[in-house]
């Protein structure tokens, strides 16, 4: 996605502020350890900031925090909508060898208390299984879903589809580390004939991005 193209999907008014967070990332995300870049960060916040109240935007795998700040940033410069980000912050150990645990969890919070109180007050952090609490949202009350979950076809498979009842028609799917083989096949199992509707977008750096549609039924025709 160029940036010409990116500003298509951005109302006008956001994008000065997007830019400073391009050019300039505010100093209480740039301290904050996370996996995605500076362009990557501009990106979730611009997706975040075109998703509408009263809609939710959610996230799978906080680590601690700076995705979530990027998104919590650019929910404020759009329609202040609530992140609702999952991590059991449990002991885990990825194909890679990263490791994850309870430590991550103080210093999520402390990363979050760093940011201005206009950005935290956004965020709405759950320890919880997501799957669990997907059965409970109501159904198109999600417009953004960033999902940096376990890199296992499986867990991507898994992710999607107990979130897929939840969004709107034409929410924004985005997959971190969409450059994995493992995140493509999960992708894929998803989107056989019969499963989750998912457009690819565009692909920029590790990120996947997609647009959901909710399936025609005979009921709704």
């Amino acid at each position: 996605m160029t940036e010409r193209a990116f500003e298509q999907i951005i109302h006008p008014v956001h994008l000065e502020y997007l830019r400073d967070l391009k050019y300039h990332a505010p100093k209480w995300i740039m301290d904050t350890e996370g996996y995605i870049s500076e362009g990557e960060m501009w990106l979730l916040a611009g997706l975040a900031s075109s998703v509408p109240a009263p809609l939710l935007i959610v996230e799978l795998g906080t680590y601690r925090g700076k995705s979530t700040l990027a998104l919590a940033y650019g929910s404020s410069i759009g329609s202040k909508v609530s992140i609702v980000t999952f991590d059991h912050h449990a002991t885990f150990t990825e194909p890679d060898g990263e490791q994850y645990g309870a430590q991550d969890l103080p210093a999520m919070f402390r990363n979050f208390a760093r940011a201005p109180d206009t950005i935290g007050q956004l965020i709405r952090p759950c320890t919880m299984d997501h799957r669990t609490i997907a059965k409970l949202i109501r159904p198109q009350s999600v417009g953004m879903v960033f999902i940096d979950d376990e890199h296992t076809p499986e867990a991507v498979h898994a992710a999607t589809t107990a979130w897929a009842p939840a969004l709107t028609d034409r929410a924004i799917v985005v997959y971190h580390d969409y450059n994995y083989a493992e995140i493509q096949d999960g992708i894929q199992t998803v989107r056989e004939p019969g499963g989750v509707l998912l457009n690819l977008v565009s692909a920029v750096g590790s990120m996947g991005i997609f647009q959901y549609t909710i399936p025609t039924t005979t009921e709704n025709v």
